[in-house]
């Protein structure tokens, strides 16, 4: 099996003869080799790792090239996890003072209607919505719409309706205590599930900040096998003269994230048919400078 080799530690590393060449903090290579062949060659190992990779993309090195300390690719076959739908309502009710939401004012995802009632046990509603007590504050409301959401079972605060609980949803307070937010899930109230949507989002609360993201819920991928390179780039005053960098890849990019190690990014990313580019506009920082080490991670469907 081919034998990646990453540099854990920050500092350059000479490889000794007959790799030549040298690999700079945090790069990684692949070589066509196995582990113990290359385990031979470099003898004392710190602080290079050595471990086996499935396969080795076209572009990976052997033992007949130099390895350009300024330019590496890494390339192999991987699983990707999905990712949920999600968005987030604001239910701070800010223009009334802390109130309870006001009855009759819905928050509505795809299928599922949920309306606030001012009564315990919810009543007087749309016989075919969710309906909630709005209790003594807006605290109230937001709680009891996050159960609501999540499926629970409490007739002194939910009624639902003949249909029963539809869409599957996860709810919770988010980072910001006056926000909702909402995932797809396995169940209501059950474990976070990817999903792809759509999933529509309206409210008609009464507060103008009141209100979703927007109005797809959004993120949702599959889980999904894929090709992923990972590649490191020192920039260079020619690149900066050009106008941008660019890395091939040997298969279609989906996603890239570049990443320069010395400031914040600031060039754009552009994904083609085979390679992403990074503008590089010049100029003083926050521009690219040369010399800047830049990451780039790139994943394919």
């Amino acid at each position: 099996m081919p034998t990646q080799i990453r540099n854990k530690s920050v500092e350059t590393v000479g490889l000794p003869w007959p790799l030549r060449g040298a690999l700079r903090g945090k790069q990684i290579i692949c070589l066509d080799l196995p582990v113990a062949t290359v385990r031979l060659a470099l003898g004392d190992l710190d602080p290079l790792e050595l471990t086996d990779v499935d396969t080795l993309g076209p572009f990976d090195g052997d033992f007949a090239g130099d390895l350009n300390p300024f330019y590496s690719r890494s390339h192999h076959l991987a699983k990707f996890r999905g990712t949920v739908l999600m968005n987030r309502l604001r239910v701070a009710n800010a223009g009334g003072g802390g109130a309870a939401i006001a009855a009759g004012n819905t928050v509505t995802i795809d299928a599922d209607v949920y309306e606030f009632r001012a009564v315990s046990p919810p009543a007087g509603g749309t016989a075919t919505n969710i309906q909630v007590f709005n209790g003594a504050n807006v605290a109230a409301s937001r709680a009891n719409l996050i159960a609501a959401i999540n499926g629970v079972v409490d007739p002194t605060r939910i009624k639902y309706p003949a249909l029963g609980q539809q869409g599957k949803y996860l709810a919770g307070v988010g980072l910001v205590a006056t926000d909702v937010v909402v995932l797809s899930a396995d169940a209501a109230g059950g474990n976070p599930l990817p999903a792809i949507g759509p999933i529509t989002t309206t409210e008609t609360l009464a507060d103008a900040p009141d209100i979703w993201d927007q109005a797809l819920a959004y993120g949702g991928s599959p889980d999904f096998s894929g090709e992923a390179a990972g590649i490191f780039v020192q920039v260079t005053a020619d690149m900066i003269t050009k106008g941008s960098v660019e890395v091939y890849v040997p298969f279609p990019p989906y996603l890239a994230f570049v990443g320069n190690r010395s400031r914040p990014r600031f060039g754009v990313v552009t994904l083609g048919a085979n390679y992403v580019s990074l503008a590089l506009g010049g100029g003083p920082p926050p521009a690219e400078q040369p010399n800047d080490e830049l990451d780039f991670l790139i994943l394919g469907i």
